[in-house]
């Protein structure tokens, strides 16, 4: 009997030690938050242990208050003395003037099994500056869209852990013809995810810190946020620029090497939903445009806009690129391009079908083909000559 009364201690020794072990292992999501400073909205930011169930209290419910939140999607608020693993941290809205100074709670949560205590430090401030961030400031037509947040900061440039509850307003800039380049698509209507505050701003027909952008023709343009309420008015508008195309490509697509007075066919396609279709240059559409190389006096190139038919004038190297209107020079990065050298040739070389083998079956005929080549070797297209 005591034998086993032993083996149960032992058991329930190892068990304690394996449970405290494992609570104390425990680490919140963020060990210190950032919230804005607002006298009209409620900021939230919803921390997150690892494990276990835990009692919060903050240490100025005055200024930052806690409320435990339920593990359903989407959580629901519980009874202030319950037990959670979440709980949602909201900055409350403060009577005194915004330009005061900073202040700081702490929030301790304890696991009612074990006695563990979490920790996170919360510093109130107020927004000194904001930007608009994103992935990418390219947007292809017909593809999903584009996110766009706000990113807020102090006077100290500390980036602010939340700016759910505040509202924004988000606008283009610049000419009458801006709204046909983008336009702005609710998260609800994209099928996307986005936080539950998001949802209810959309809800009342306002935005948030975060919005979609749908790019529909080319172009450049200026997205501009700012915040709503008049208590920022001293914030400055954040803004960012945005460049609209479709999905192009040339065909053929790599460096092509020219004799003088042959001439090369390019063509454009534009993908849309793994589909293809060839894009008719001119028309104030998209066109094929040469760089001028300094170094030379006379033009390499000349481009027929009707058939995309280039003609070698002239021994050198330039470039080919698409452009449009809408775009500016800067711009045209996001165009394809290939480079263009006409050379001199240099000697021949023959090859036959069957992976160019010189090894023939008697009686079968075969395609020889005769290749120019320059002095370093490239191929040079072989086309009709134009010149003499």
């Amino acid at each position: 009997m005591a034998v086993l009364n032993s083996k149960v201690l032992c058991t329930f020794f190892i068990f304690s030690v394996t449970i405290i072990a494992l609570s104390q292992s425990t680490r919140l999501n963020v060990p210190k938050l950032l919230l804005p400073r607002s006298n009209h909205n409620h900021v939230n930011f919803t921390l997150t242990a690892e494990k276990g169930c835990y009692k919060w209290v903050s240490s100025r419910p005055q200024a930052v208050v806690v409320w435990p939140l339920s593990p359903s999607i989407p959580p629901s608020i519980l009874p202030p003395s319950a037990c959670s693993q979440q709980v949602l941290v909201s900055a409350r809205p403060l009577s005194a003037p915004l330009d005061t100074n900073q202040g700081a709670s702490i929030i301790r949560g304890q696991d009612s099994v074990t006695g563990h205590t979490l920790r996170c430090d919360v510093i109130v401030d107020q927004i000194k500056q904001i930007q608009v961030v994103t992935t990418t400031r390219q947007l292809f037509t017909e593809d999903p869209p584009l996110v766009l947040s706000v990113m807020a900061l102090d006077s100290g440039g500390n980036t602010f852990s939340s700016l759910a509850g505040l509202q924004f307003e988000w606008r283009l800039v610049k000419d009458s013809e801006t709204a046909e380049i983008v336009r702005f698509v609710r998260f609800s209507e994209a099928g996307y995810s986005p936080p539950h505050h998001i949802l209810s701003l959309e809800e009342a027909g306002q935005k948030g810190d975060s919005v979609l952008l749908e790019g529909v023709r080319s172009g450049v343009v200026q997205v501009r946020a700012s915040l709503s309420h008049p208590d920022y008015k001293w914030v400055e508008p954040a803004s960012v620029s945005l460049t609209v195309t479709d999905r192009l490509y040339l065909s053929p697509s790599h460096d092509a090497y020219l004799l003088l007075g042959s001439t090369l066919s390019f063509r454009v396609w534009k993908s849309v939903h793994d589909t293809e279709t060839e894009v008719v240059l001119g028309e104030g559409e998209y066109e094929l445009s040469v760089e001028r190389d300094p170094n030379y006096d006379d033009d390499v190139i000349t481009v027929d806009q009707d058939t995309g038919t280039i003609t070698a004038r002239g021994l050198g190297r330039t470039t080919l690129s698409v452009t449009h209107p809408s775009l500016p020079e800067n711009s045209a990065s996001h165009l394809p391009r290939c480079s263009v050298f006409v050379v001199e040739p240099s000697y021949l070389t023959l090859g036959v079908e069957e992976e160019d083998r010189w090894v023939l079956e008697s009686g079968r005929q075969y395609q020889v083909t005769v290749r120019v080549h320059d002095q370093e070797g490239h191929t040079a297209h072989l086309a009709q000559v134009t010149l003499p």
